[in-house]
């Protein structure tokens, strides 16, 4: 997935929805042609790993503790439904968190409009929710009809497979691969 990011060129902003520890980050910082790069995160403690992550690796990014909905204002996140199975070196793997509905005081929360439409131009999006991938890009269709970004989004199951095309298919948007042990599906304009 990363190579093929890489190769494409893209230029412009770069949004990491669900950043995690920061590993697409670093790699756009990098690796791609990125004028800036965005993470955000909403878990407290990889929110604190992505922030040492970049400074290890000497990445000037933006770095957010918060979420992406296109209602929710505040969320908390939460370890996912699904755990693998004891013995499995997969058993933790934060990377399975999501987000749900929280309350003031709890992490913020912002469209990806809010996140986006300040960049003078947003070249990629890259949306790891855990389920959310199709109401984070409903949040987004200002930023989505102005830049055309080429996007990438996990969308593990048909369902969601499903609702990220519906909501791609408003504009257009061409499925041009899937890749990784959860699908991740790459979309250009």
């Amino acid at each position: 997935l990363l190579t093929a990011i890489r190769d494409l060129g893209i230029t412009g902003a770069y949004l990491d929805i669900g950043a995690h520890c920061g590993n697409h980050t670093v790699f756009f910082a990098t690796h791609c042609r990125a004028n800036e790069v965005c993470a955000v995160e909403p878990s407290p403690d990889t929110y604190n790993l992505l922030r040492r992550t970049l400074k290890v690796n000497d990445i000037h990014a933006v770095a957010m503790h918060g979420g992406v909905h296109p209602s929710w204002r505040w969320v908390r996140s939460v370890e996912g439904s699904w755990q693998p199975p004891a013995g499995d070196p997969t058993r933790t793997n934060t990377g399975t968190r999501h987000i749900e509905q929280g309350r003031p005081g709890d992490v913020p929360a912002w469209t990806l409009d809010e996140l986006g439409l300040p960049f003078e131009r947003v070249g990629l999006i890259k949306i790891d929710t855990e389920g959310l991938g199709a109401e984070v890009l409903a949040s987004g269709s200002r930023l989505i009809e102005r830049d055309q970004p080429v996007i990438v989004v996990e969308a593990a199951t048909k369902p969601e497979q499903r609702a990220v095309a519906r909501v791609l298919g408003r504009w257009n948007y061409l499925n041009v691969g899937c890749f990784c042990r959860t699908p991740t599906w790459l979309w250009r304009p």
